[in-house]
């Protein structure tokens, strides 16, 4: 008796557990479970069960654990808390719970809530609910696409990159995966700031990017196209809506000439066909399409503003002014006039004039690709030039086969060589710079007069002639209407002409001591060639004076840097917004 008290004295003393989770709570959502732990010796451990498998373990305070409802099994479990102290006591308690983590509702119903997060800018909200159609699902297609959105707008592209890939293993020609990860690709080169081996490295990679980008939006455009049915009488306007908007211009205006010139010349039908042949090049035929409407009395302040661009690009100012400010009359808050205005304020480097616009413009459709290209534009010219990248950037995520803002990029860098008188590694990494550019421009629209056009002039500038030519020649018989095509031909012609003549004395001087058959042969041949190129170059130079009678009616035959000049300010076909579906 007298040992009681002291055996009780040194009795050890239990340790109790308190997690903040109560028995029978339902777990909805990720929580965060924190365990209070009352010892009066040294607590060394505490250890977290689902069922009887260990999930973590804590040596210090706060002792918290994760229980994440999708990485569980819906419905009732056990939930356990062990610890252990430095006297070797341990000690546990136990909740029961109930995981509901939603998968019940099935994927669709979670992947349209992820959705709906989206568009809220909610990323995690939508990166959870797509977690849980997942579980509903495994391998949902639709689920992953929306992880991937969710994550590359957090800006964690490795993660949205991997989603987007798992994606397109389970659905390989899904067109929204291939976009996404066309977009998810080129975030992260525009997020870039330093890459191993220096600004040439970074083209490169950028310009990889670039058209892995133009391949994906190729790839689903021509899916969508393909669709297509050949329509029937009446859905002429719906087919050439979708041929324009998959860049299917010839298609659209196949499809559109019958109904327009049998069927009354009806508004809307005559402004599809004639944005159509706009986007082509076919200027001439535009403008016959916009007169036969104005016989017709069906031009509306779209049709006007066709008009304008079209006359400002052939320098007929007066005309321009006329039709723009009645397109504005009739239509001052349609895109496709608003557009027009930026591309006349532009035409005539009216800059204060055209940042108006454009930036009134932008804050009503800054989700345009056209609208960001004019910002582009307009920024560069500024020496603006982070907002120029900025903008440049964002046309490219939006509509990777914006073909005209490649051309633009590289025009702008031709022009830094220029301006700066730029020599050596400079010079040599902007002409790179320009034809990786004008390479993606053509591969964006292989038929654009535009980046065939630059293409020429980058090879004579580079005196790759033998490139040139054909280049020069594809320009022109993609858009005949189109003066700097011509002028660029006349360009490489003459160039030509000038470089055979130069071989024939340099044949001449090293035969000074006699010339026999066989080099007498060359120097013909040479002499013939050299012909030929000079009666086509009179032949390009004659066609775009004529097409251009203001700018280059009184043109000599030109030099490069004057065809580059001519090209970077007055070269650009007119870019406006296409008519509205609902016309």
């Amino acid at each position: 008796m007298l040992f009681a008290p002291l055996l009780a004295f040194c009795a050890v003393a239990p340790m109790i557990l308190k997690p903040d989770i109560t028995d029978g709570e339902t777990i909805t959502a990720p929580r965060t479970i924190k365990v209070r732990v009352q010892s009066d010796s040294l607590v060394t451990q505490v250890e977290f069960y689902v069922n009887d498998d260990l999930r973590d373990s804590a040596t210090s305070t706060p002792y918290t654990f994760q229980l994440d409802p999708l990485a569980e099994k819906d419905g009732d479990e056990k939930l356990t808390f062990t610890a252990y102290n430095s006297d070797g006591v341990k000690a546990s308690k136990s909740v029961n719970v109930h995981i509901n983590s939603g998968a019940a509702k099935g994927a669709e119903a979670n992947t349209q809530a992820a959705h709906d997060f989206l568009t809220q800018s909610k990323w995690d909200d939508a990166i959870y609910s797509a977690r849980i159609a997942l579980k509903a699902t495994p391998d949902y297609v639709p689920a992953q696409l929306a992880l991937a959105r969710g994550f590359l707008g957090k800006g964690v592209y490795d993660k949205a990159q991997e989603f987007a890939e798992d994606a397109l293993r389970n659905s390989p020609n899904n067109p929204e995966g291939l976009e996404l990860l066309s977009v998810i690709e080129l975030k992260r080169v525009f997020n870039v700031f330093a890459v191993s081996g220096g600004r040439d490295a970074v083209l490169n990679t950028t310009a990889e990017a670039i058209g892995k980008a133009i391949d994906s939006r190729r790839k689903v455009l021509d899916q969508q196209f393909d669709k297509l049915a050949m329509p029937s009488p009446g859905g002429e306007l719906a087919y050439a809506d979708t041929a324009d908007r998959t860049q299917h211009y010839s298609a659209a205006i196949s499809v559109l000439l019958a109904p327009f010139t049998n069927g009354g010349l009806k508004t809307a039908c005559g402004d599809r066909l004639g944005y159509s042949q706009l986007r082509l090049g076919r200027l001439d035929d535009l403008m016959k399409t916009l007169a036969l409407m104005k016989t017709a009395g069906t031009l509306d302040g779209y049709s006007y503003a066709l008009w304008a661009v079209a006359a400002e690009y052939l320098s007929d100012t007066k005309t321009a002014d006329d039709k723009i400010r009645e397109a504005i009359e009739q239509a001052p808050n349609n895109i496709g006039v608003q557009t027009a205005q930026v591309y006349i304020a532009l035409h005539r480097n009216n800059l204060p004039t055209m940042s108006g616009l454009a930036n009134a413009l932008a804050a009503d459709q800054g989700q345009l690709p056209e609208v960001n290209f004019y910002l582009s534009v307009m920024d560069d010219r500024l020496n603006k030039h982070d907002d120029a990248d900025t903008a440049y950037e964002t046309t490219v995520l939006t509509e990777p086969l914006s073909f005209e803002m490649y051309v633009e990029r590289g025009n702008e860098a031709l022009q830094t060589i220029q301006t700066k008188a730029e020599k050596g590694e400079d010079r040599t990494y902007h002409e790179h710079v320009a034809e990786k550019m004008y390479a993606a421009a053509r591969q964006a629209k292989p038929d654009s007069a535009e980046a065939l056009t630059a293409s020429a002039i980058l090879q004579i500038i580079e005196d790759k002639l033998n490139d040139a030519g054909p280049m020069a020649d594809a320009a022109v018989n993609a858009a005949p209407d189109y003066a700097c095509a011509h002028y660029v031909a006349a360009c490489y012609y003459s160039t030509l002409q000038a470089k055979l003549g130069a071989s024939v004395d340099t044949i001449r001087q090293a035969n000074r001591n006699g010339i026999d058959t066989e080099t007498q042969a060359k120097i013909d041949t040479a002499k013939r060639q050299a012909a030929d190129a000079g009666k086509k170059a009179n032949t390009e130079i004659a066609a775009a004076r004529k097409l251009d009678p203001k700018k280059l009616g009184g043109a000599e035959m030109p030099k490069v840097s004057e065809v580059f000049q001519y090209f970077y300010t007055s070269g650009g076909l007119p870019v406006i917004t296409a008519p509205s579906v609902s016309q």
